[in-house]
């Protein structure tokens, strides 16, 4: 009976071709392309202070843009000077800039628009989107990392990242009592 369960697992072990480590190290080549398709129409940061002096700030980042892509991307990411974080995106619906008789749903109040989270919609052609990098978590930083601009959006589509440049406006520092 020993004898019977070793054979099975021997050739169960290999049936698995011998070949994959090969293609896979063939083919960790990154596609990597600049994207002129994801118009960023406004882009914030800020600090906040908790108001004790061995606290350290928090900041934070909002990136508004519309998508003009075919296609809905996988994932998105954001990458700030040595920062690498998850990106939470939602659609945002009424925008109207700094008119303040709509209720803020922004994370900043220098824009006002009602936004909804994804869920398991796709992002469509001509979408508005609000792109929040997640503050704190540790990420891990891809091995094209370095070769990105400092500031930017990069997502992820079939095999390629795409990415976009951004500049961002500072916005009043939040100082807790």
């Amino acid at each position: 009976m020993n004898i019977s369960y070793s054979i099975a697992t021997l050739l169960f072990v290999l049936s698995f071709p011998m070949e994959k480590k090969a293609i896979f190290a063939a083919n960790n080549k990154i596609n990597l392309r600049k994207d002129t398709q994801l118009k960023v129409f406004e882009a914030n940061t800020q600090n906040t202070f908790q108001g004790r002096k061995e606290s350290n700030p928090m900041q934070e980042f909002l990136i508004l843009a519309k998508w003009q892509q075919a296609f809905s991307a996988d994932e998105f990411y954001f990458k700030y000077h040595t920062i690498w974080r998850v990106v939470r995106i939602r659609k945002i619906h009424h925008f109207n800039n700094n008119v303040s008789t709509l209720p803020n749903d922004a994370v900043f109040s220098a824009s006002y628009y009602n936004a909804q989270l994804l869920g398991s919609d796709n992002i469509l052609k001509n979408d508005s989107l609000e792109l929040y990098p997640m503050p704190n978590g540790r990420y891990i930083r891809p091995s094209f990392f370095s070769q990105l601009p400092k500031q930017c959006i990069v997502y992820h589509h079939k095999n390629t990242w795409y990415y976009t440049s951004i500049s961002f406006k500072q916005l009043q520092p939040i100082i807790n009592p």
